[in-house]
């Protein structure tokens, strides 16, 4: 073989490679654009990612779930032991002075669950714990809003408090048992409740503030119910 075949083999061999190695890069172009329709992470911030479901397991988004609004609020009583509006003098006064009512007929009450022997007493007495109770918390509740103190054991308003019992009475009291109880508890209790009947109408008519009025006039109602029953009790007792 002659130099100029040489040559010439060689050249055609060159020129064969380099267009397969074109068209490989060219394949490989193609390739690239078709991947790349795909737009870049940074082109992504500002689409709109669609939201989870309405329903879906991390709770729900159904606006019936929000926070309840203004009007939604206005039927609900938010202050069960703190009244909303001013109050008066009157207010003070009887708050005061059924705190103690209260306190002496609860402790009343809970002796004849063991003292009584008549059930009606026992009963009666059962059913002013459970009405006396959650007002005994309000009415502490609402001294402690208006920045009022209880009376103190020497007051005046406290000695002169119509049908409180004296100590000796309630000391009586708590040391009696069977029909004894029961009478004295009876008798005791009527005059009890024609002292706060007093106290309950003061508010009533004195009083500015309407939560405070409101149970004052719920006191009279309970009241006025059992001095009913006490009243045909006791004959019989």
């Amino acid at each position: 073989m002659t130099i100029v075949q040489r040559l010439t083999m060689t050249t055609v061999a060159g020129i064969g490679a380099i267009t397969l190695l074109t068209g490989c890069g060219g394949a490989s172009g193609t390739t690239t654009a078709g991947a790349g329709a795909a737009a870049p992470a940074s082109d992504m911030k500002g689409m709109d990612m669609p939201s989870k479901p309405a329903d879906s397991d991390y709770g729900t988004t159904d606006e019936s779930t929000s926070a309840p609004t203004d009007d939604d609020m206005d039927g609900m009583d938010m202050s069960s032991s703190k009244p909303a509006a001013g109050f008066n003098d009157g207010d003070v006064m009887f708050v005061q002075m059924m705190l103690p009512h209260h306190q002496e007929a609860l402790q009343m009450a809970k002796w004849a669950q063991n003292n009584a022997s008549n059930a009606e007493v026992k009963d009666l007495a059962m059913k002013i714990q459970m009405q006396g109770q959650p007002q005994l918390g309000k009415l502490n509740g609402w001294l402690t809003a208006w920045d009022k103190q209880p009376l103190a054991d020497d007051d005046p308003m406290m000695t002169s408090m119509p049908g409180m019992m004296s100590a000796a009475e309630m000391a009586k009291m708590k040391n009696m048992k069977g029909s004894a109880f029961d009478r004295m508890f009876a008798r005791t209790m009527i005059t009890h409740h024609q002292g706060a009947l007093k106290v309950t109408q003061d508010e009533i008519t004195k009083g500015g503030n309407a939560k405070v009025k409101s149970m004052a006039k719920t006191i009279r109602t309970s009241l006025r119910t059992e001095l009913s029953q006490m009243k045909q009790l006791l004959p019989t007792l």
